[in-house]
Protein backbone atom coordinates (compact mmCIF):
# COMPACT_ATOMS: atom_id res chain seq x y z
CA UNK A 1 0.00 0.00 0.00
CA UNK A 2 2.75 2.22 0.74
CA UNK A 3 4.32 1.73 -1.91
CA UNK A 4 0.98 2.08 -4.41
CA UNK A 5 0.86 5.44 -2.66
CA UNK A 6 4.25 6.73 -3.57
CA UNK A 7 3.95 5.93 -6.93
CA UNK A 8 0.81 7.92 -7.47
CA UNK A 9 2.50 11.03 -5.36
CA UNK A 10 -0.54 10.72 -2.67
CA UNK A 11 1.91 9.69 0.52
CA UNK A 12 2.60 12.89 1.52
CA UNK A 13 -0.96 14.11 1.59
CA UNK A 14 -1.93 10.44 2.99
CA UNK A 15 0.72 10.67 6.09
CA UNK A 16 -0.44 14.25 6.36
CA UNK A 17 -4.11 12.90 7.85
CA UNK A 18 -1.98 10.20 9.29
CA UNK A 19 -0.62 13.11 11.56
CA UNK A 20 -3.88 14.83 12.13
CA UNK A 21 -5.63 11.87 13.45
CA UNK A 22 -2.73 10.93 16.33
CA UNK A 23 -2.80 14.91 17.18
CA UNK A 24 -6.45 14.81 17.58
CA UNK A 25 -5.73 11.51 20.04
CA UNK A 26 -2.68 13.45 21.79
CA UNK A 27 -4.89 16.58 22.04
CA UNK A 28 -7.81 14.39 23.72
CA UNK A 29 -5.49 12.50 25.46
CA UNK A 30 -4.08 15.86 27.26
CA UNK A 31 -7.45 17.44 28.54
CA UNK A 32 -8.57 14.44 29.89
CA UNK A 33 -5.14 13.90 31.80
CA UNK A 34 -5.33 17.09 33.61
CA UNK A 35 -8.09 15.72 35.51
CA UNK A 36 -8.10 12.24 36.02
CA UNK A 37 -5.58 9.24 35.09
CA UNK A 38 -8.47 6.62 34.38
CA UNK A 39 -6.39 3.25 33.34
CA UNK A 40 -7.84 3.14 29.57
CA UNK A 41 -6.13 6.94 29.26
CA UNK A 42 -2.16 4.93 30.49
CA UNK A 43 -3.29 2.61 27.95
CA UNK A 44 -4.19 4.99 25.29
CA UNK A 45 -1.44 6.60 25.45
CA UNK A 46 1.14 3.64 25.78
CA UNK A 47 -0.64 2.58 22.34
CA UNK A 48 0.34 6.26 21.23
CA UNK A 49 3.92 6.66 21.92
CA UNK A 50 5.49 4.52 18.82
CA UNK A 51 2.95 6.94 16.40
CA UNK A 52 3.55 9.93 17.99
CA UNK A 53 7.16 9.47 17.79
CA UNK A 54 6.88 8.72 14.38
CA UNK A 55 4.45 11.45 13.95
CA UNK A 56 6.88 13.82 15.62
CA UNK A 57 9.69 13.04 13.36
CA UNK A 58 7.58 13.35 10.44
CA UNK A 59 6.41 16.90 11.42
CA UNK A 60 10.09 18.14 12.09
CA UNK A 61 11.13 16.88 9.02
CA UNK A 62 7.77 18.88 6.87
CA UNK A 63 6.03 21.09 8.99
CA UNK A 64 7.37 24.68 8.76
CA UNK A 65 5.86 25.94 12.53
CA UNK A 66 5.23 23.57 15.46
CA UNK A 67 1.65 23.47 15.63
CA UNK A 68 1.44 19.72 15.62
CA UNK A 69 4.46 18.79 17.05
CA UNK A 70 4.06 20.61 20.11
CA UNK A 71 0.57 19.52 21.39
CA UNK A 72 1.91 15.95 19.74
CA UNK A 73 5.09 15.76 22.47
CA UNK A 74 3.36 17.49 25.62
CA UNK A 75 1.05 14.28 26.76
CA UNK A 76 4.33 11.76 26.55
CA UNK A 77 5.03 13.18 30.54
CA UNK A 78 2.90 10.19 31.53
CA UNK A 79 4.24 7.62 29.29
CA UNK A 80 7.16 7.95 31.79
CA UNK A 81 4.69 6.42 34.34
CA UNK A 82 5.45 2.98 32.36
CA UNK A 83 7.93 3.54 29.39
CA UNK A 84 11.87 4.30 29.57
CA UNK A 85 12.57 8.57 29.90
CA UNK A 86 15.68 8.55 27.33
CA UNK A 87 14.01 8.12 24.27
CA UNK A 88 10.69 10.62 25.60
CA UNK A 89 13.78 13.24 26.20
CA UNK A 90 15.10 12.68 23.22
CA UNK A 91 11.83 12.71 21.61
CA UNK A 92 11.23 16.78 23.27
CA UNK A 93 14.75 17.58 22.46
CA UNK A 94 13.93 17.29 18.94
CA UNK A 95 10.99 18.91 18.84
CA UNK A 96 12.49 22.08 20.82
CA UNK A 97 15.32 22.10 18.94
CA UNK A 98 13.54 22.41 15.36
CA UNK A 99 11.81 25.29 16.81
CA UNK A 100 13.55 26.96 19.48
CA UNK A 101 11.45 30.42 19.54
CA UNK A 102 7.81 29.78 19.76
CA UNK A 103 7.44 30.82 23.65
CA UNK A 104 3.62 29.99 24.02
CA UNK A 105 2.27 28.01 26.31
CA UNK A 106 2.06 24.73 24.58
CA UNK A 107 6.12 25.17 23.94
CA UNK A 108 6.19 25.23 27.87
CA UNK A 109 4.04 22.39 28.69
CA UNK A 110 6.28 20.24 25.84
CA UNK A 111 9.82 21.86 27.97
CA UNK A 112 8.08 20.78 31.24
CA UNK A 113 7.41 17.14 29.85
CA UNK A 114 11.05 16.76 28.91
CA UNK A 115 12.44 18.19 31.65
CA UNK A 116 11.15 15.52 33.71
CA UNK A 117 12.21 12.96 31.40
CA UNK A 118 15.66 14.34 31.43
CA UNK A 119 16.33 14.95 35.15
CA UNK A 120 14.83 10.83 35.47
CA UNK A 121 17.71 9.78 32.97
CA UNK A 122 20.21 11.17 34.95
CA UNK A 123 20.82 14.54 32.30
CA UNK A 124 20.18 16.72 35.33
CA UNK A 125 21.18 20.49 33.55
CA UNK A 126 19.36 20.10 30.46
CA UNK A 127 16.28 18.85 32.62
CA UNK A 128 16.67 21.78 35.19
CA UNK A 129 17.42 23.99 32.24
CA UNK A 130 14.05 23.37 30.56
CA UNK A 131 12.01 23.03 33.78
CA UNK A 132 13.06 26.84 34.93
CA UNK A 133 11.90 27.75 31.35
CA UNK A 134 8.78 25.80 31.61
CA UNK A 135 7.62 28.52 34.37
CA UNK A 136 8.22 31.44 32.47
CA UNK A 137 4.79 30.81 30.77
CA UNK A 138 1.05 30.60 32.20
CA UNK A 139 0.29 27.21 31.66
CA UNK A 140 -1.20 25.10 35.27
CA UNK A 141 0.22 21.93 33.49
CA UNK A 142 3.80 22.98 32.65
CA UNK A 143 4.08 24.45 36.42
CA UNK A 144 3.14 21.55 37.81
CA UNK A 145 5.32 19.25 35.76
CA UNK A 146 8.08 21.85 36.11
CA UNK A 147 8.25 21.59 39.93
CA UNK A 148 7.99 18.01 39.88
CA UNK A 149 11.30 17.81 37.44
CA UNK A 150 12.89 20.09 40.22
CA UNK A 151 11.67 17.89 43.09
CA UNK A 152 12.96 15.03 41.57
CA UNK A 153 16.48 16.97 40.88
CA UNK A 154 16.58 17.98 44.57
CA UNK A 155 15.89 14.39 45.68
CA UNK A 156 18.60 13.30 43.67
CA UNK A 157 21.31 15.70 44.84
CA UNK A 158 20.01 15.12 48.87
CA UNK A 159 17.96 18.79 49.01
CA UNK A 160 15.62 17.82 50.67
CA UNK A 161 14.33 21.00 51.88
CA UNK A 162 14.24 22.20 48.26
CA UNK A 163 12.41 19.01 47.03
CA UNK A 164 9.70 19.64 50.15
CA UNK A 165 9.41 23.33 48.60
CA UNK A 166 8.92 22.17 45.22
CA UNK A 167 6.44 19.48 46.00
CA UNK A 168 4.71 22.34 48.20
CA UNK A 169 4.39 24.92 45.24
CA UNK A 170 2.87 21.98 42.97
CA UNK A 171 0.46 20.84 45.39
CA UNK A 172 -0.75 24.68 45.46
CA UNK A 173 -1.06 25.12 41.57
CA UNK A 174 -2.69 21.68 41.14
CA UNK A 175 -5.17 22.65 43.65
CA UNK A 176 -5.86 26.08 42.54
CA UNK A 177 -6.50 24.34 38.98
CA UNK A 178 -8.61 21.31 40.18
CA UNK A 179 -5.55 18.88 38.84
CA UNK A 180 -7.46 16.04 40.83
CA UNK A 181 -4.65 13.24 40.17
CA UNK A 182 -1.92 15.39 40.07
CA UNK A 183 -2.57 16.63 43.76
CA UNK A 184 -3.15 13.15 44.82
CA UNK A 185 0.12 12.26 43.53
CA UNK A 186 2.06 14.94 44.83
CA UNK A 187 1.13 14.45 48.22
CA UNK A 188 3.06 11.46 48.44
CA UNK A 189 6.11 13.63 47.16
CA UNK A 190 5.14 16.02 49.65
CA UNK A 191 5.62 12.88 52.16
CA UNK A 192 8.52 11.65 51.32
CA UNK A 193 10.03 14.77 50.83
CA UNK A 194 8.93 15.61 54.71
CA UNK A 195 10.14 11.81 55.94
CA UNK A 196 13.65 12.60 54.24
CA UNK A 197 13.66 15.43 56.76
CA UNK A 198 13.07 13.28 59.75
CA UNK A 199 9.53 14.54 60.25
CA UNK A 200 8.32 10.57 59.40
CA UNK A 201 4.87 10.81 61.80
CA UNK A 202 4.13 13.90 59.61
CA UNK A 203 4.78 12.15 56.29
CA UNK A 204 2.79 9.05 57.31
CA UNK A 205 0.12 11.10 58.15
CA UNK A 206 0.30 13.15 54.44
CA UNK A 207 0.64 9.34 52.58
CA UNK A 208 -2.56 8.25 54.56
CA UNK A 209 -4.35 11.33 53.10
CA UNK A 210 -3.06 10.65 49.42
CA UNK A 211 -4.00 6.83 49.91
CA UNK A 212 -7.58 7.25 51.20
CA UNK A 213 -8.75 10.18 48.66
CA UNK A 214 -6.50 8.12 45.53
CA UNK A 215 -9.57 5.23 45.08
CA UNK A 216 -11.97 8.42 44.38
CA UNK A 217 -10.36 9.63 41.58
CA UNK A 218 -10.66 6.50 39.83
CA UNK A 219 -7.08 5.54 39.17
CA UNK A 220 -5.69 1.89 40.21
CA UNK A 221 -2.03 3.21 40.03
CA UNK A 222 -2.53 6.42 42.12
CA UNK A 223 -3.50 3.37 44.94
CA UNK A 224 -0.77 1.23 44.33
CA UNK A 225 1.63 4.12 44.38
CA UNK A 226 0.32 5.62 47.78
CA UNK A 227 0.09 2.10 49.19
CA UNK A 228 3.76 1.37 47.91
CA UNK A 229 5.17 4.77 49.44
CA UNK A 230 2.94 4.41 52.65
CA UNK A 231 5.11 0.58 53.25
CA UNK A 232 7.93 2.14 52.83
CA UNK A 233 7.07 5.19 55.23
CA UNK A 234 6.17 2.75 58.43
CA UNK A 235 8.90 -0.23 57.56
CA UNK A 236 10.83 0.94 60.72
CA UNK A 237 8.11 1.06 63.31
CA UNK A 238 6.14 -1.51 62.24
CA UNK A 239 7.77 -3.86 59.91
CA UNK A 240 4.89 -6.59 59.72
CA UNK A 241 2.70 -3.68 58.55
CA UNK A 242 5.33 -2.87 56.21
CA UNK A 243 6.06 -5.95 54.84
CA UNK A 244 2.10 -7.09 53.77
CA UNK A 245 1.43 -3.75 52.89
CA UNK A 246 4.65 -3.61 50.02
CA UNK A 247 3.49 -7.16 49.12
CA UNK A 248 -0.05 -5.94 48.15
CA UNK A 249 1.16 -2.71 47.14
CA UNK A 250 3.68 -4.81 44.94
CA UNK A 251 0.87 -7.06 43.44
CA UNK A 252 -1.23 -4.39 42.51
CA UNK A 253 1.56 -2.55 40.38
CA UNK A 254 2.21 -5.38 38.69
CA UNK A 255 -1.31 -5.77 37.75
CA UNK A 256 -1.49 -2.49 36.43
CA UNK A 257 1.70 -1.83 34.59
CA UNK A 258 3.21 0.74 37.14
CA UNK A 259 7.07 -0.22 37.19
CA UNK A 260 7.49 2.78 39.47
CA UNK A 261 5.39 1.81 42.74
CA UNK A 262 6.72 -2.08 42.37
CA UNK A 263 10.39 -0.51 42.40
CA UNK A 264 9.89 1.13 45.69
CA UNK A 265 7.72 -1.65 47.35
CA UNK A 266 10.34 -4.56 45.57
CA UNK A 267 13.19 -2.58 47.46
CA UNK A 268 11.39 -2.15 50.75
CA UNK A 269 10.26 -5.55 51.03
CA UNK A 270 14.50 -6.78 49.89
CA UNK A 271 15.87 -3.82 52.95
CA UNK A 272 13.59 -6.00 55.65
CA UNK A 273 14.38 -9.18 54.00
CA UNK A 274 18.27 -7.83 54.65
CA UNK A 275 17.61 -6.60 57.73
CA UNK A 276 16.09 -10.04 59.18
CA UNK A 277 18.84 -12.01 57.57
CA UNK A 278 16.79 -13.75 54.68
CA UNK A 279 19.11 -13.06 52.76
CA UNK A 280 17.30 -15.44 49.54
CA UNK A 281 14.02 -13.58 49.97
CA UNK A 282 16.57 -10.26 50.06
CA UNK A 283 18.33 -11.38 46.72
CA UNK A 284 14.65 -11.71 45.00
CA UNK A 285 13.02 -8.56 45.95
CA UNK A 286 15.68 -6.48 45.61
CA UNK A 287 16.87 -8.62 41.45
CA UNK A 288 13.22 -7.51 40.84
CA UNK A 289 13.29 -3.90 42.33
CA UNK A 290 16.64 -3.02 39.81
CA UNK A 291 15.20 -4.85 36.73
CA UNK A 292 11.70 -2.47 37.36
CA UNK A 293 14.40 0.67 37.10
CA UNK A 294 16.52 -0.47 34.69
CA UNK A 295 14.00 -1.23 32.25
CA UNK A 296 12.87 2.36 32.65
CA UNK A 297 15.90 3.76 32.65
CA UNK A 298 15.33 6.06 35.94
CA UNK A 299 19.53 6.59 36.38
CA UNK A 300 19.59 7.51 40.12
CA UNK A 301 16.37 4.67 40.93
CA UNK A 302 19.25 1.84 39.40
CA UNK A 303 22.20 3.35 41.07
CA UNK A 304 20.54 2.92 44.66
CA UNK A 305 18.92 -0.30 44.33
CA UNK A 306 22.43 -1.34 42.85
CA UNK A 307 23.55 0.18 46.86
CA UNK A 308 20.98 -2.35 48.08
CA UNK A 309 22.76 -5.17 46.01
CA UNK A 310 26.02 -4.10 47.78
CA UNK A 311 24.67 -4.28 51.02
CA UNK A 312 23.24 -7.74 50.04
CA UNK A 313 26.32 -8.67 48.91
CA UNK A 314 28.21 -7.68 51.53
CA UNK A 315 25.95 -9.71 54.15
CA UNK A 316 26.57 -12.57 51.90
CA UNK A 317 30.21 -12.34 52.11
CA UNK A 318 30.93 -11.05 48.86
CA UNK A 319 33.33 -8.06 49.84
CA UNK A 320 34.28 -7.49 46.15
CA UNK A 321 30.96 -7.63 44.77
CA UNK A 322 29.99 -5.46 47.38
CA UNK A 323 32.75 -3.02 46.87
CA UNK A 324 32.17 -2.94 42.71
CA UNK A 325 28.37 -2.42 43.66
CA UNK A 326 28.43 0.47 46.12
CA UNK A 327 30.95 2.29 43.86
CA UNK A 328 28.33 1.66 40.79
CA UNK A 329 25.28 2.86 43.25
CA UNK A 330 27.81 6.43 43.28
CA UNK A 331 26.39 8.95 45.52
CA UNK A 332 22.86 9.86 43.95
CA UNK A 333 19.89 10.02 46.65
CA UNK A 334 16.72 10.06 46.74
CA UNK A 335 15.82 6.71 48.03
CA UNK A 336 12.39 6.98 50.39
CA UNK A 337 13.35 3.39 51.40
CA UNK A 338 17.36 4.44 52.73
CA UNK A 339 15.46 7.37 54.05
CA UNK A 340 14.18 5.62 56.36
CA UNK A 341 15.81 2.28 57.19
CA UNK A 342 19.32 4.60 57.25
CA UNK A 343 21.82 1.74 56.99
CA UNK A 344 24.28 4.05 57.42
CA UNK A 345 26.80 2.09 59.56
CA UNK A 346 26.97 -0.49 56.83
CA UNK A 347 27.25 2.19 54.33
CA UNK A 348 30.81 3.41 56.33
CA UNK A 349 31.74 0.04 55.95
CA UNK A 350 30.96 -0.34 52.52
CA UNK A 351 32.61 3.29 52.04
CA UNK A 352 36.00 1.69 54.23
CA UNK A 353 35.90 -1.28 51.88
CA UNK A 354 35.66 -0.10 48.71
CA UNK A 355 38.81 0.54 46.63
CA UNK A 356 39.79 4.18 45.12
CA UNK A 357 38.96 2.85 41.45
CA UNK A 358 36.39 4.59 39.14
CA UNK A 359 32.93 2.90 39.08
CA UNK A 360 32.56 -0.23 36.59
CA UNK A 361 30.39 0.17 33.39
CA UNK A 362 26.82 -0.37 34.52
CA UNK A 363 26.13 -3.09 31.88
CA UNK A 364 28.79 -4.80 34.23
CA UNK A 365 27.40 -3.62 37.77
CA UNK A 366 24.12 -4.82 36.09
CA UNK A 367 25.44 -8.40 35.37
CA UNK A 368 27.44 -8.55 38.46
CA UNK A 369 24.10 -7.30 40.39
CA UNK A 370 22.01 -9.86 38.79
CA UNK A 371 24.25 -12.64 39.40
CA UNK A 372 24.64 -12.83 43.29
Amino acid sequence: ARGRLELRGDLPAVRDRWVDSILAAAVDARARMLHAWPADLFVTLQNLHADVADALRWCVAHDEQPDRALPLFIPMCSVLKKRSAMPVADLGDLVLRRWPENPDRRRCEAAAAASVAHVLRGAVERGTALAHEAMSGSSELAAVNARRALFFRARMAGQDADALRWAEEAIEVAAAHDMTPWHNELLTFRAIAVAALGRSGEAIEQVETAHRTAPAIGSPALVAWAAAVHGALIAPEDPRAARAGCERAARACDEVDYPIGSGISRRTLGALALRDGALTDARDHLRRALDAYSGLGYASEVAVSLRWLARLAHASDRPRAAGVLYRAGGSARGDVVEDVMRPTELDRMLTAAASPLPPPPLVDALAMARAL
